[in-house]
């Protein structure tokens, strides 16, 4: 018996022609439609991260039960953290030369084969189930850009508070306080539409880029209903790069906003929540 594949095109199986005995047969199609999944992209800057922290953060991502993702980690040539990281089975490593995780992110979006971009703290921690609660809300509303709720913890991942984001989104919340966290589910058209990330803006790119998005697709933005991560505070995170009074400055003067508290830095803080 002669085998060969099924091909999905459209949410439909088709099988090729096939040759048997001298006859072609042709094209059949069955019916049943089939779902094809979503790809996802997690890009993870990396650089000198603790052992411990660092392989906390990616079995987080390796066991989500998401399965149509890939974890690209975006390190720096010639830092010892990348052999910690090939560990991993299956973990795509892209390597940058100037340590700056915007930089280091937009280059690991250069290499995602993924539709949807989501970013990872190398000290963090993804709570279960949330690539599934969050590309179900991505899906079912058509969105571009999907959030969710945070749980600032301590340095022992000990939580300290939890971070409830303003549901429904609320744009001129977001451009009094960066409302949204980084690590949000973003379409990879839409970071390509905009041209990633503005590495002049040090820390603020990622505010800058949510404000563009929400500017322009303001109802194509949504809550994901869930706390999806665990941020662990503490004074060496990578993160903190370009969190200067010269960056602040320039975000603001380009959006043009009064802010009523010039000398903060940005706050995740809109709405806390004590648990």
């Amino acid at each position: 018996m002669r085998r060969f594949c099924l091909t999905v095109v459209r949410g439909f199986y088709y099988a090729p022609n096939v040759k048997i005995n001298g006859r072609i047969l042709g094209i059949r199609t069955v019916s049943r439609k089939i779902k094809v999944m979503t790809k996802i992209s997690i890009i993870m800057p990396v650089y000198r991260q603790r052992r411990d922290w660092l392989f906390t953060a990616l079995e987080s991502l390796v066991t989500q039960d998401y399965p149509d993702k890939e974890i690209i980690v975006s390190g720096i040539a010639g830092d010892p953290t990348l052999a910690w990281v090939k560990t991993f089975e299956g973990v795509k490593i892209v390597e940058s030369r100037v340590p700056d995780p915007k930089r280091q992110i937009n280059e690991g979006i250069k290499f995602a084969s993924g539709d949807l971009i989501i970013q990872s703290g190398s000290d963090d921690l993804m709570l279960p189930k949330t690539l599934t609660h969050m590309v179900k809300t991505y899906e079912d509303n058509h969105a571009v850009f999907v959030y969710g709720d945070l749980e600032y913890c301590d340095e022992d991942m000990n939580m300290m508070y939890v971070n409830k984001s303003p549901n429904p989104f609320d744009f001129h919340l977001l451009r009094e306080r960066q409302i949204m966290t980084d690590c949000s589910l973003v379409s990879k058209r839409v970071l390509w539409e905009f041209g990633m990330f503005d590495v002049s803006l040090g820390k603020f790119a990622v505010w800058d880029m949510w404000l563009k998005i929400a500017e322009k697709y303001p109802d194509k933005i949504f809550h994901c209903g869930h706390v999806i991560w665990k941020y662990r505070r503490h004074d060496n995170a990578l993160g903190r790069t370009g969190h200067g009074e010269e960056f602040r400055q320039r975000f603001y003067d380009k959006w043009q906003i009064d802010f009523r508290y010039r000398t903060m830095p940005p706050s995740y803080n809109a709405i806390l929540v004590n648990e």
